[in-house]
């Protein structure tokens, strides 16, 4: 067969018969594949991507689309058709628009930002759901919603928006941090973020609370550990993200791989952080392979004793006690109900 009616495609096999594979693919969808349309040879070790060459007419039959530029194409028409003219940008943020990452990185997840004209003209479905990810073509994406006035006026970006002001900054100022996917640039019309101060209290709950959602009992999902996983994956990326702002408030910085760096860097003038690194590795291989490189179970109540032993010692925000520490967990997020009981707090 010729190669032009077979594709390389990222996959990890979730299930094995003698004739066919139930893979899952990269951007989330899951098949039955015959072994017979499968060229290349592969591992049957479950749940580690690896690379599958199949015919072309069964990617096709399956409607499963291997190029993320299509998949990216579908979701700006799908929004633009949506808010029609109250639409004055949308810009792609996070990893899946982070072309320094490996080819091997886990991209499902992908994270937007609409500029609209009026937060009133939304349709009310989409501003009701504007916290949860909307499922589209096996990719869980999610859409913020800001106005000009919004990033121009704390208080009106606090009254509106979930987000943390000065990181919502941070991504769309910056053209390394964000990608203009339609509409005007608007990124000289956002103020000077070198005179806004870190809300440090809201940026560090920010990584606390993906922390929490590891930890949940309630996931419904056949899945139930890998969301544990991804959620302990964000929580070391966001609290490494404000390791990096708390000590070198210039960072302007939210790419994985910049924060790797800055990580390194203040490690050599902090060494009570070196151990975050090795939690970065493991995010990062998570992020690539799938899975960690040890136990989870072990490696999050690790994560969990080594960030509540910097808090209590001070290094990475004002020195807390237990009662201090409760507090703090009790003003945000739900109360972090699931990290408490954790903590015996």
């Amino acid at each position: 067969m010729s190669d032009n009616n077979i594709k390389k495609v990222q996959a990890k096999i979730i299930a094995e018969t003698k004739k066919a594979l139930r893979l899952q693919f990269k951007l989330g969808q899951e098949h039955w594949i015959a072994k017979s349309t499968i060229s290349s040879k592969f591992n049957s070790q479950q749940g580690t991507f690896q690379s599958f060459s199949i015919q072309l007419w069964v990617l096709e039959k399956n409607n499963i689309l291997t190029d993320e530029e299509q998949v990216l194409n579908h979701i700006i028409e799908k929004l633009k058709e949506q808010h029609s003219d109250n639409l004055i940008a949308l810009f792609g943020i996070g990893s899946y628009f982070d072309k320094n990452l490996p080819d091997s990185w886990i991209k499902n997840d992908i994270d937007l930002i609409l500029v609209v004209k009026s937060l009133n003209d939304i349709p009310r479905e989409k501003w009701d759901k504007r916290f949860y990810p909307e499922k589209i073509q096996g990719l869980d994406v999610f859409t913020g919603y800001n106005t000009l006035e919004m990033y121009q006026d704390v208080d009106k970006f606090k009254k509106n928006s979930g987000a943390n002001y000065k990181w919502a900054l941070l991504e769309i100022k910056y053209p390394e941090n964000s990608k203009l996917l339609f509409g005007d640039d608007i990124r000289d019309k956002l103020p000077d973020i070198t005179t806004i101060p870190f809300e440090y209290d809201d940026l560090l709950a920010r990584g606390v609370y993906h922390l929490e959602k590891s930890l949940k009992e309630t996931y419904k999902d056949e899945h139930e550990e890998d969301i544990e996983q991804k959620e302990l994956s964000k929580s070391i990326f966001k609290l490494s993200f404000y390791v990096c702002v708390y000590f070198l408030e210039n960072f302007h910085h939210t790419s994985v791989i910049e924060i790797e760096k800055k990580i390194k860097e203040i490690i050599t003038m902090v060494s009570a952080i070196k151990k975050m690194e090795a939690f970065f590795e493991e995010a990062k291989h998570y992020r690539m392979k799938g899975q960690h490189r040890t136990e989870f179970e072990p490696l999050r109540k690790d994560f969990i004793i080594y960030i509540i032993k910097l808090l209590k010692t001070g290094i990475l925000h004002r020195k807390f006690d237990n009662s201090e520490l409760k507090l703090f967990f009790t003003k945000y997020f739900g109360g972090f109900v699931s990290l408490k009981k954790k903590l015996r707090l």
